[in-house]
């Protein structure tokens, strides 16, 4: 397969099976069973596939294709994009209130572990081609600007942010060094303060998705918790029990 051939794949399958969904804001908390409908659920399923067993492709084609010209560059940094658009659209539709998927549903598994595959060939390809370290991160840090992130770092300076921190120190489940905020907790209870404490320093409304990406800006070891607190987060949207320790964040946010 060609850098070419890979590009024309995965762009249909955008263009397919996402695209029609992205500024779908009359269904915007469409499920996965309304997106992944009959036809368009083979296809996840064949880049799924693809994705599981693509490893030693993508390793070929970064060292004939990629590495050496210029335009493979470009190529190839346009299908880690569209990687990345995919990845972020499931969880767009994940975290919403009242879209949590729930595991039994052979779509939202197949959603769910789409999302898991692209995280894995993302890593991988950073392993083997540091330069993609650009171009994969670059869209990460792009997505807040500097006048959105010093908004969310204002939640956290008001009279409500500095009580609530000084509370979290406290209770010993963060760690405040500087400007920095790590969590000490479990990924379980990070999910649950995430999902409260977004809603009680007004960065939400209680019926919008959680911002997991404002959290990334704040706490220092955020990315190591987010996939473990997004599950928690999920699971018991669906009636699975909150994690150990709810009640304390339930205290210390006052609502």
């Amino acid at each position: 397969m060609t850098i070419g051939d890979l590009y024309k794949k995965i762009k249909e399958f955008y263009d397919i099976c996402i695209l029609p969904y992205v500024d779908d804001s009359e269904h915007y908390y469409r499920r996965f069973n309304d997106i992944l409908v009959r036809g368009k659920h083979i296809r996840w399923i064949r880049i799924l596939d693809w994705l599981k067993a693509s490893h030693g492709d993508l390793a070929d084609m970064i060292i004939e294709q990629v590495e050496s010209s210029g335009s493979g560059k470009i190529m190839f940094a346009l299908i880690v994009e569209l990687m990345q658009e995919i990845m972020e659209f499931i969880d767009r539709h994940e975290t919403c209130t009242d879209a949590a998927p729930n595991y039994i549903n052979t779509r939202d598994q197949t959603a769910m572990e789409m999302r898991d595959a692209i995280e894995k060939t993302l890593k991988f390809i950073m392993s083997i081609y540091p330069d993609a370290y650009d171009f994969i991160n670059k869209r990460e840090v792009n997505d807040l600007s500097n006048e959105a992130v010093e908004k969310i770092h204002e939640s956290f300076t008001t009279e409500k942010g500095i009580k609530l921190i000084e509370s979290l120190v406290e209770a010993k489940l963060i760690k405040h060094d500087a400007d920095k905020l790590e969590w000490k907790g479990t990924a379980s209870l990070y999910g649950f303060f995430v999902d409260r404490t977004s809603v009680y320093l007004s960065m939400r409304r209680e019926s919008e998705r959680i911002p997991w990406k404002n959290f990334k800006t704040i706490f220092t070891n955020h990315e190591t918790l987010c996939q473990t607190a997004k599950q928690v987060v999920n699971n018991y949207n669906n009636g699975s029990p909150k994690p150990t320790g709810y009640k304390c964040v339930i205290g210390l946010t006052g609502w």
